[in-house]
């Protein structure tokens, strides 16, 4: 939108109407007239003549890209940070209780410069708590330290033209990115648009290419590193287009409100690669819809009521017209997947905030009251001369705090010696049993806990919660504070009120720092055996949870725990088989004393539970380390068993025949019956499939299995092929029975997830050892 407050600047360029000298981010050129600039402010307010073109320059090192005509482009007016809108908080706040605390409102006063070279990069705002004045970053080094509060309309701050900005990229800055699915259009006269195709890479000039001047489009494919964009247009013609010469005009979004084009034969042609026809699609012709997704080859998943379609891209056209958009049901949200950020901080967070604002509030003249407040503003020097008159004050309380501490929790380094050489108490708790310690937690100060450490604070004290400052600093994910605490100490292995220790909350995050697991198991002070409420030991959890580094630590300090198991028998690689995490699944087996045939109480291995689950590459992986395929659980279940039972079922969609043939390859017994004297052959479903299982344990039994002259194992279900065929096309049916109808459905099932639309009419298995063996190798 305006890339002054990154502090670009055009030096020597100055803008012809407003004569701003050194142009400030963005500069706009005249194609029609000689050397004439403006800024942005003066470009967006419509100064110098609308219909003449322009190009946009983003920084000096950037080349020209033409944009459209003013007269002929629509505009929007900018709402947002501009003066008199109410404002809060924002993402990169680090101004501790400047504003009056957490929630509180201000305004802004004036667009302003941060730090004398980001332009527009600030704003002037007053606080309603203390009508205090103070400048904040609005784009300013790349923070945003507040935001609108949404509670009233936000201001305007002018007129801009969406199509004419550049998409920002941290690397090409400037250049707008165009993808696969844009519409776009080409604005430039017959001789200009020549002239930026006389180039081979551009696919040259060719006869009717004035087609694209002012004509919609839409880009199919990029070529040459985003140099080149094949563009198609509603009457098919594709034409390769510069893409310097494009301009951008729609690009598509999900939830975007749609309408698809109504000529039949043109939008049957247009479909060939991109999703098909069939003529169930004819009552989408001209129908409005929403976008559901779009798919990585940039073809669009569009919802018409309640029928889902996959389109090329130059099928459908934005729809524009915002009352008939807004009668078409919105496509539901996607469930956010994001872990809630840690609730005690979150909690300690809004508490101090709520103090700095009830200090604010009401009239200072209790001595608790003042050095509360000082030593949450920084104010030493007001610290210092209470304490002088009453030294007894150092440990008085405001709503159960201390001055000590606010000043861990902001981390006022000189408060938090001087209060400490006061004879503070580093110990003190108060009513929710949070410490000085835990403070500095709670605010990611590390300085702060050295000072605390220095004058003997109790590096494993806990709180209300049974959290120490160790479980804070692991919640607020600060690997500096971590290692300050681990180096005085620490223990890592201690259970908070849910029975978790540190180790377990690191392993749990979502995107868990290496750092902050490495430093923590790592400690000499390190239990793994620790259990937490739900009986996961640090292995067993690390190994649910996928962490492949809290594993291969634990292992290597205590390789002994491979085999550990929980109340229910479970082990680290049952979980890690049933969560088909097969990273973890190859450390536990390597590490040499991992028992791939361990049983848990109901006596099912790491296999059994793996086949279970469909997990066909974890179960490669266990049969190639030795895992025992004819093992029985307590039901006289095997692998075989369990494969043959799940297939059986009615929700089954998907009848993956390749765990059976590998496990009959691998020598499963088809003669061992389970307590209900069940065979794997019994639960078959029908003679066909139970004939191809007799005869491929037949093979097994006697090594007769088929390999390609490598050594590599061909598919048993494939029918026979001599060495002088190359290969050899195999129709399957629905209808066949056995393997091959399993087969049929398992196929039209993937291909269905991908071409719903589509109507399968054959489908085939191509049988060529030389392929099937480069896939294995």
């Amino acid at each position: 939108f305006d890339s002054a407050p990154s502090g670009e600047v055009h030096k020597h360029i100055v803008c012809d109407v407003c004569n701003e000298q050194d142009i400030k981010g963005l500069r706009w050129k005249c194609t029609d007239c000689e050397d004439f600039d403006l800024c942005t402010i003066c470009y967006m307010n419509d100064k110098h003549k609308k219909e003449h073109g322009f190009v946009r320059i983003d920084s000096h090192q950037s080349s020209a890209v033409p944009v459209p005509p003013r007269n002929k482009s629509q505009s929007l007016e900018a709402f947002g940070l501009y003066p008199d809108t109410e404002v809060m908080r924002g993402p990169h706040w680090k101004w501790k209780n400047d504003d009056g605390g957490e929630g509180q409102v201000g305004k802004i006063q004036k667009v302003a410069t941060w730090a004398g070279k980001y332009h527009r990069g600030g704003r002037r705002v007053q606080w309603q708590t203390d009508s205090s004045v103070n400048e904040y970053r609005v784009g300013g080094e790349g923070c945003v330290d507040v935001i609108y509060t949404r509670k009233k309309s936000a201001t305007s701050g002018g007129k801009y033209y969406p199509d004419h900005l550049p998409v920002v990229d941290v690397d090409k800055s400037g250049i707008i990115f165009l993808k696969s699915g844009d519409k776009v259009e080409v604005n430039l006269t017959v001789k200009a648009f020549r002239q930026l195709q006389d180039n081979a890479m551009y696919g040259g000039w060719e006869e009717g290419m004035e087609q694209c001047i002012g004509e919609l489009g839409t880009i199919v494919q990029i070529l040459f590193q985003g140099k080149t964009c094949r563009v198609q247009y509603t009457d098919g013609r594709i034409w390769s287009i510069n893409r310097v010469a494009l301009t951008r005009v729609h690009t598509f979004s999900a939830g975007d409100a749609i309408t698809v084009l109504s000529d039949y034969n043109a939008v049957v042609d247009l479909q060939d690669g991109h999703g098909g026809w069939n003529d169930n699609m004819k009552s989408a012709l001209g129908a409005n819809g929403r976008i559901k997704d779009i798919d990585k080859d940039g073809d669009i998943i569009v919802t018409i009521g309640n029928k889902t379609w996959t389109f090329s891209p130059v099928c459908i056209m934005p729809l524009e017209n915002e009352a008939v958009a807004a009668e078409i049901p919105a496509i539901p949200a996607k469930k956010s997947t994001t872990q809630p950020k840690d609730k005690a901080s979150e909690t300690v967070n809004e508490m101090i905030a709520k103090i700095g604002g009830h200090l604010k509030e009401q009239q200072r003249s209790q001595v608790e009251d003042i050095i509360a407040e000082a030593a949450m503003e920084g104010n030493i020097e007001t610290v210092k001369s209470i304490i002088r008159q009453q030294p007894s004050a150092v440990d008085k309380t405001f709503e159960g705090k201390t001055a000590l501490q606010f000043a861990c929790y902001d981390g006022h380094i000189d408060i938090i010696k001087f209060l400490l050489e006061s004879k503070a108490d580093p110990n003190f708790q108060d009513s929710e049993g949070d410490s000085p310690l835990h403070f500095s937690a709670h605010g990611n100060e590390p300085n702060a806990m050295v000072e605390l450490l220095k004058h003997k604070a109790n590096v494993n004290i806990v709180n209300k919660k049974k959290q120490t400052p160790l479980h804070i600093a692991v919640g607020v994910t600060s690997p500096e504070c971590i290692k300050i605490l681990l180096k005085a100490n620490a223990d890592p292995s201690m259970k908070d009120f849910d029975g978790d220790t540190q180790m377990h909350d690191a392993i749990a995050q979502k995107n868990n720092e290496s750092d902050i697991v490495k430093y923590l198991l790592e400690s000499p002070w390190a239990d793994f055996s620790q259990t937490n409420k739900g009986g996961f030991n640090v292995l067993h959890w690390a190994a649910m949870k996928n962490s492949k580094l809290a594993v291969e630590i634990i292992l290597k300090k205590k390789p002994q725990m491979a085999n550990d198991k929980m109340s229910d028998g479970i082990a680290a690689l049952h979980l890690a088989a049933v969560n088909n995490c097969i990273e973890i699944a190859n450390i536990l087996i390597k590490s040499g004393q991992c028992d791939v045939n361990i049983m848990d109480k109901k006596k099912r291995t790491p296999l059994i539970l793996c086949v279970g689950q469909g997990h066909q590459q974890m179960m490669e992986l266990l049969i190639g380390a030795g895992s025992k395929v004819n093992a029985q659980d307590s039901d006289g279940n095997t692998a075989l068993h369990v494969a043959m039972l799940i297939n059986a079922l009615p929700t089954q969609q998907e009848m993956d025949t390749e765990i059976i043939c590998a496990l009959l390859e691998a020598k499963a017994d088809i003669n061992i019956k389970n307590k209900d004297g069940e065979l794997p052959l019994d639960l078959a479903g029908d003679e066909k499939t139970k004939q191809f299982m007799i005869s491929l344990a037949k093979k097994a039994e006697a090594k007769n299995l088929q390999t390609t002259s490598r050594g590599i194992g061909i598919p048993p279900d494939w029918e026979p092929m001599t060495t002088s065929v190359r290969f050899k096309r195999v129709p399957l049916s629905p209808n066949a029975g056995g393997m091959m109808q399993k087969e049929y459905k398992m196929v039209a099932e993937k291909f269905n997830k991908t071409l719903g639309q589509a109507t399968i009419l054959q489908i085939e298995r191509v049988q060529n050892v030389y392929s099937w063996e480069t896939y294995q190798l």
